[in-house]
């Protein structure tokens, strides 16, 4: 059954992703980890080898100067080791502590136990209804970029 409300897909995405951003914040906070959603989101594209802080800036959508904030309160924690590469001064590379492998690994895994109880909370046609639409979103937005 079709919506007599219109979706604007824009908006539907932004409201999945502060959704999922405040789902995860307190699924980390139950567990005791100390990171954000989002410095997770950091760590683990570091751990997929992506080095350089302006590539993790765009990957994240995020401005370089937040980018830089959130790798300063990671180096900080000694959760990454900032280095600058030997041929370009001007280039920065991140790599992962000991202590950020494990936290990332620790964090991931929590997250992925707190969506399965999340999933298994709510109803199949709320479920159905959530995937439907994310369909839809999906769709329209490959259109929007076509």
């Amino acid at each position: 059954m079709e919506s007599k409300f219109s979706l604007s897909y824009p908006d539907t995405l932004l409201r999945a992703a502060v959704f999922i951003d405040a789902e995860a914040n307190t699924i980390l906070r139950a567990a005791g980890i100390t990171i954000t959603f989002t410095q997770y989101r950091i760590l683990r594209h570091i751990a997929s080898g992506t080095t350089m802080p302006t590539v993790l800036a765009h990957l994240l959508a995020v401005s370089h100067p937040a980018m830089s904030r959130h790798l300063k309160n990671l180096e900080a924690s000694k959760l990454i080791k900032s280095s600058i590469h030997t041929d370009s001064r001007r280039e920065h590379h991140i790599t992962l502590t000991l202590k950020g492998t494990k936290l990332c690994k620790d964090a991931e895994q929590t997250l992925a136990k707190g969506l399965k109880i999340t999933l298994a909370d709510i109803s199949p046609s709320a479920r159905t209804s959530v995937l439907t639409t994310l369909e839809k979103t999906i769709i329209a937005c490959a259109h929007v970029a076509e």
